[in-house]
């Protein structure tokens, strides 16, 4: 038999639950362990016809404290409530997916043999073992089967920046060489695809985002912020990957530019502002973004005009300091009129602190809940308000011979864009490395669509339904940050990553009252 592009990698798929080892589950996320429980006590996922399917017979029962269904073989497990509160507190939809109807029970997503799911599991896990927090499982089809969702996720969470692919779906499609793109191609990439017939299916989607999130931090005429779990992007943010704000999804990421090291592709703080908050610069896409600075957790670049101690380094362009106090600690642009120094490290913070360790509360007036969050993210992140106070210890240290740094402005780091040659969506600013068990996830912003009210991550993009428009009336539409997990709106013209996912067979849907939120509200988030 002859199989085409794109169905030579398909076999027949099944959800298969794995036993976790309980000093494993320990280490993941409260909901981890719950399901691990349940899987331990014999409850599998297409365990329906036997009365020991995963939800319907065991996490739902538990997480709703009600009865198991009277067709249940199995007993419950026995999970301390404690367990049951914290798995409750990191995602209060966990369980709760019921429909109003009679319960629809789990099943078997196709009737073929299951295959043996592939891919390196976390370490001390077996290669068939749940990766990520909460049962992400890898298939042997480049799919991963998320048990919290009940979808199948394309484990390469890049596909777009594959030239061969691009090249496959032909030059209808505008897709940058970073494997970015607007909302519109987007949308395009998912019909192009589910034309193909992918990897055997034709119902590939964009991961879905509710309106109304009681998850959310924030509000204003919908939720966003941190700590949504409500979207499919927030829940595999948190509970798949076991990521809590401000974590970044890719905390090592590193590029060198030119004599720059540690390039971030993800958002820079600037001293600008306008009606969104403060204006942010990415050497990614090179394109005015601005965000909220009550929540977003940023990178910081210093910088001072002209050289340290009037000795400017020799060479043309952007070349490093190589001797003196800056030594290997500072670059100069030599383009710019009058010279300008920046911080050879363009992600300090990951290193030096200057002292600025501890922790932070933000209080949410949408959902009453406090976020602990450290002052200076593992991946080098922190708030506007943190990124002054981090400037202000570092000159107080003299780093590099100079106590005169600043926060830039974003004009310098376009004139720096420019002189270290580089174009937007550069290549060398991708990540390629594994997160549990995808392939290229970006430390960067994702495309979502919004789904129905009342539905769930299978629901279906619902393209009647998007967010306000920015105040000039400009579309938006939902995005997600992989570098902090905040979620947001943003402009569709937007150049961002893409992944996507078909929902597994056994649909369960989620019907009831549209509930309406009227809880005060927060600035916006305008990217």
């Amino acid at each position: 038999m002859i199989f085409s592009d794109w169905t030579r990698l398909l076999l027949s798929l099944v959800s298969v639950a794995f036993l976790v080892p309980h000093s494993e589950a320990q280490k993941q996320g409260p909901c981890a362990q719950i399901i691990a429980a349940c899987q331990g006590a014999g409850f599998v996922q297409g365990g329906e016809p036997s009365g020991n399917g995963l939800q319907i017979d065991c996490v739902r029962p538990i997480m709703q404290g009600k009865p198991q269904s009277p067709k249940a073989s199995k007993p419950l497990p026995q999970v301390d409530p404690q367990l049951i509160a914290a798995c409750r507190a990191r995602n209060p939809n966990f369980g709760q997916n019921q429909s109003t109807d009679a319960p629809a029970r789990d099943r078997e997503p196709l009737s073929a043999p299951p295959p043996k799911p592939t891919g390196t599991a976390a370490s001390g896990k077996g290669a068939n073992a749940p990766v990520g927090g909460n049962g992400l499982i890898p298939q042997g089809n480049a799919t991963v089967y998320d048990a919290a969702q009940n979808v199948y996720w394309l484990a390469d969470a890049n596909l777009a920046g594959n030239p061969q692919m691009r090249e496959t779906l032909g030059a209808g499609l505008n897709i940058n060489p970073d494997g970015s793109m607007d909302y519109p191609t987007a949308l395009r990439l998912v019909q192009a695809l589910n034309k193909k017939n992918y990897l055997g299916h034709s119902n590939w989607q964009l991961p879905v985002t509710p309106a109304r999130d009681k998850t959310c931090s924030s509000y204003n005429v919908d939720n966003f912020g941190a700590g949504c779990t409500g979207s499919a992007l927030g829940n595999l943010y948190a509970i798949g990957l076991d990521k809590t704000f401000p974590d970044s999804a890719v905390p090592d990421f590193s590029a060198a530019v030119g004599p720059l090291q540690d390039v971030q592709p993800s958002m820079y703080w600037t001293q600008d502002t306008n009606i969104g908050g403060a204006v942010t610069f990415s050497f990614l896409s090179d394109i005015l973004a601005a965000n909220t600075t009550k929540y977003n957790f940023m990178h910081v670049l210093a910088t001072i005009p002209g050289a340290i101690g009037g000795q400017a380094p020799v060479g043309s362009g952007v070349v490093p300091y190589t001797s003196g106090s800056a030594k290997d600690k500072a670059v100069y642009d030599a383009t710019v009129p009058g010279g300008r120094t920046w911080v050879l490290d363009a992600n300090l913070a990951r290193l030096n602190q200057f002292g600025i360790r501890g922790t932070t509360t933000i209080s949410s007036k949408v959902n009453q809940r406090a976020l602990t969050v450290p002052l200076i993210s593992e991946g080098g992140a922190m708030l506007f308000e943190t990124a002054n106070d981090w400037i202000a210890a570092m000159n107080k240290s003299n780093y590099a011979g100079t106590s005169t740094w600043a926060i830039p402005h974003y004009a310098d780091l376009q004139t720096l864009f420019t002189d270290l040659k580089l174009s937007a969506h550069d290549t060398r600013l991708v990540s390629r490395g594994n997160v549990g068990p995808f392939q290229n996830l970006q430390p960067f912003f994702y495309w979502a669509c919004q789904r129905e009210q009342r539905g769930t991550s299978q629901s279906p993009c619902d393209l009647n339904l998007n967010p306000p428009p920015n105040p000039k009336g400009a579309p938006m539409a939902w995005s997600f940050n992989f570098d902090n997990g905040f979620e947001g709106t943003s402009l569709t013209s937007k150049p961002f990553y893409v992944m996507i996912y078909y929902p597994a067979p056994a649909s369960l849907g989620l019907r009831g009252k549209r509930r309406v939120v009227t809880e005060s509200r927060e600035p916006t988030y305008s990217h």
